[in-house]
């Protein structure tokens, strides 16, 4: 398959088309080769086959929180321990110490989070800090300014006059759902402290990018029975899912993917689906990183009729992309397909040292050169066949009934010789 490599870096992203990807043959993709004119095989590395996220910064309001500095302190504490019969009881004797007229102080910030669509992966603080002294900020979220429940913790240390903290700002959250949640953040302070301050807060919010999968139809599934189609892949190409089509007239049908990877294997289920004939399709994602499922079977409930014929099979292939080094002379090109091909992969720190997602996003693109606009459609043999299988099985059979024949007529000879008359 012709490649026409981008002007700019040598080293460039290559997307693997749907027409090499049905061509593999082994599943670690290392019959993948980038020739030059001359023969020769380009230095080439996997690249990440997940988009690089987009993060943005969304301002929010920051609200002080004013209380008194005193009104947490208790004293005259006693602290009584029992334990009797394994049942530990914890008593707390004390009286709150009443605050004083006018001390008051910033005990910390509400912030308005109702409005945050996407989910918010850190909370970034603009704060200032007493020098040299560790701050513990504490945040919490909840619905109605009640009920909290806290969703991170973290120390600041400010080493010279507050603009300069150790570490980040920033204040992990994890993908944290706040819409229609308010968020309180909190930090410990005693009376006669540096004022600590919150002077803005940002939410940093990180889309993730989905790829979508490359579909290719497959025809030649085999219906043995109603309920059952079987279909066989004849490349190694991981499946992200399949996309299933019946016919109008079957109505409504739950269905369940079944895979394995040889007809010798029992049958897993990998996911399930109700398909409604007037759909355009219905997808049944595959949520697993086990890229040796050659043979499945689409199964449909035992309560329906089942399929009146074969219904539409769309295979969900992933999108691989390559890191090529276009050193050589072009034309270029791109080769798939040879089993026994050994592996000369190199790996991402090789290819491009320190190289993150973001950065190889970033890379020029080649690109391959179709020689047909018409739609792939790809020929799946049925599945648990294996004619190749079968083959052999056929040779061990015959070379087993040829043994025994020959032992049985060694042991038919010995015992005619033991019959003889001696002479």
């Amino acid at each position: 398959m012709p490649v026409e490599s981008a002007r700019g870096d040598k080293l460039q992203r290559l997307a693997l088309p749907a027409k090499a990807l049905i061509a593999l043959r082994r599943s670690d993709h290392a019959d993948l080769r980038v020739f030059d004119a001359t023969g020769r095989a380009m230095p080439i590395a996997m690249g990440n086959d997940k988009a690089p996220d987009v993060k943005s910064e969304v301002p929010l309001p920051v609200h002080p929180i004013v209380g008194s500095s005193r009104a947490l302190q208790i004293k005259g504490v006693t602290l009584r321990l029992d334990n009797a019969d394994q049942a530990r009881i914890v008593g707390l004797d004390g009286e709150l110490v009443p605050a004083g007229v006018g001390e008051t102080s910033v005990l910390g910030v509400l912030i308005d989070t109702r409005k945050l669509d996407d989910p918010v992966d850190a909370l970034a603080l603009d704060v200032d800090l007493p020098r040299g002294k560790p701050v513990t900020f504490t945040v919490e979220a909840s619905t109605n300014l009640k009920d909290w429940s806290r969703l991170a913790e973290k120390v600041m240390v400010s080493v010279d006059d507050g603009q300069t903290v150790l570490g980040d700002r920033r204040i992990a959250l994890e993908d944290a759902d706040l819409r229609d949640r308010y968020v309180r953040v909190r930090w410990n302070q005693s009376p006669g402290d540096e004022t600590i301050a919150i002077r803005a807060a940002e939410a940093v919010m990180v889309k993730r990018e989905t790829r979508a999968p490359l579909a290719v139809a497959a025809r030649g599934l085999e219906m043995p029975q109603p309920r059952d189609v079987l279909f066989s892949l004849p490349f190694a190409t991981r499946l992200e899912g399949v996309r299933v089509k019946i016919a109008e007239t079957d109505g409504v049908m739950p269905v369940t993917l079944f895979a394995r990877g040889t007809s010798e294997e029992s049958w897993h289920s990998l996911a399930a689906a109700t398909l409604r004939g007037d759909q355009a399709g219905t997808t049944l994602w595959i949520n697993s990183v086990d890229g040796s499922w050659r043979n499945f079977r689409l199964e449909a409930d035992r309560r329906t009729a089942g399929f009146s014929r074969p219904p539409k099979v769309e295979l969900l292939l992933p999108r691989l992309e390559l890191l090529v080094r276009f050193d050589g002379t072009p034309p270029y090109r791109l080769a798939a397909g040879l089993a026994d091909a050994p592996d000369t992969f190199l790996t991402r720190d090789e290819i491009a040292p320190g190289m993150e997602a973001a950065d190889q996003s970033a890379l020029p693109v080649a690109k391959t050169v179709a020689s047909s606009t018409s739609p792939l459609i790809v020929a799946v043999d049925p599945a648990g066949l294996d004619k190749g299988k079968a083959s052999r099985t056929w040779i061990l059979w015959a070379v087993l009934v040829l043994g025994t024949l020959v032992l049985a007529f060694a042991a038919f000879r010995l015992l005619r010789g033991s019959r003889d008359p001696t002479i």
